[in-house]
């Protein structure tokens, strides 16, 4: 097993070697968890080294060499993701974990006498270190994110004169994934102070732990998780008690999406019934009835308008509602829409309409069915 797990290590580094890429972020985790165990089995089968079977003789005799592959892979892969995003508390014990391991192969390399409790009381030393003081995990850690967030928000113009400011223009995805994933450690409460400062003429009071999109939402930003190819944005529009359906045959409130993009609407008696059938495609809404009358809404061309008005947000917009009304080209068919909520996706090529949730009433000179 042991032996399989280190081969699978070493190709898999050649690999991302190759592709210049850096592999998911638990890769260290699991060679940390090799080496742990590489070190857990060599503790445990010392008493026997000896006198066990050949493999278990092997592994002993070539212990130490084989501990700076794990070793050696773990530090460079985690050191370059220092260098890329900061250093984290996780990614602190990772790095001291490999300078512990190169340490102990190094120390069992070594001709000298091979003692265990140096490898026991050279780990203890090194967690106490850890655990506190100007070079612990938490005080470097806070002093390497903070100065990473500070660049990333410096080449941003969201840091002026150390104050925080809202983004002079609509930033790409990555940038905003990149921002979003070094701001959020910083807002735990021990860590939190120079954020504060910087947020000090923002008006944002924190209470607990505050999350990490609503600070960057006051940047006109949006928290962006790794797994988001664009950034989301959605308008909430007013939420009236009261609607005025006078004049109408039909009303309903209606959620369009992916997984339901058809709705139909139904209304009357047994001798004078109305029916109106919804269909979702890609940004259009159309409505139409048993007579071949139809009524198209753009509710794409909607999204770029509110895109370029501001007007899409996380937050609500109750002062604008939206209102559409349109007919069909006879007359005969006429519809009203009141959006509820429109959830956007802000792709490359403009915003692309993903939800919808509206009122939709349909007038009465619509033909019986």
């Amino acid at each position: 097993v042991i032996a399989a797990f280190f081969m699978a290590i070493v190709l898999y580094s050649i690999a991302f070697f190759f592709l210049a890429e850096l592999p998911r972020e638990d890769f260290g985790r699991a060679i940390a968890g090799f080496a742990i165990f590489c070190v857990t089995a060599h503790f445990v089968t010392w008493p026997i080294r000896e006198s066990g079977g050949r493999a278990l003789r092997f592994f002993h005799r070539h212990y130490g060499y084989a501990l700076f592959v794990p070793a050696v892979v773990l530090a460079l892969d985690t050191g370059l993701r220092v260098a890329d995003t900061g250093l984290t508390e996780s990614r602190y014990f990772l790095l001291l974990l490999a300078f512990w391991l190169c340490a102990n192969a190094a120390y069992h390399v070594a001709p000298t006498g091979r003692r265990l409790i140096a490898a026991p009381v050279s780990l203890a030393a090194l967690l106490v270190v850890a655990s506190v003081g100007p070079w612990g995990a938490v005080g470097l850690s806070t002093r390497s994110q903070l100065s990473h967030l500070e660049t990333l928000l410096g080449a941003n113009g969201l840091l002026v004169e150390g104050k925080i400011v809202p983004a002079p223009a609509f930033l790409e995805a990555e940038k905003m994934k990149r921002i979003g994933a070094a701001l959020d450690p910083l807002t735990s409460k021990v860590k939190r102070t120079t954020l504060e400062g910087w947020l000090a003429d923002r008006g944002l009071e924190f209470e607990g732990r505050p999350y990490v999109g609503t600070v960057m939402e006051d940047m006109g930003l949006q928290y962006m998780d790794r797994w988001q190819d664009f950034p989301q944005i959605a308008y909430r529009g007013s939420r009236e008690d009261l609607v005025d359906v006078e004049g109408f045959a039909l009303y309903g409130r209606v959620n369009l999406g992916a997984l339901f993009n058809s709705e139909e609407l139904s209304g009357g008696g047994p001798e004078d019934s109305y029916v109106a059938g919804l269909d979702w495609r890609d940004g259009t809404l159309t409505l139409s009835n048993g007579e071949n009358e139809r009524v198209v809404f753009d509710l794409a061309a909607l999204a770029r308008d509110l895109q370029q008005q501001g007007r899409g947000s996380t937050g609500d917009d109750t002062r604008h509602p939206i209102r559409l009304e349109a007919s069909s080209e006879s007359g005969v068919l006429t519809a009203r829409l009141q959006i509820l909520h429109l959830g956007m996706e802000l792709e490359d090529s403009g915003p692309k309409v993903r939800s919808i949730t509206t009122l939709i009433l349909v007038r009465r000179n619509q033909t019986p069915r």
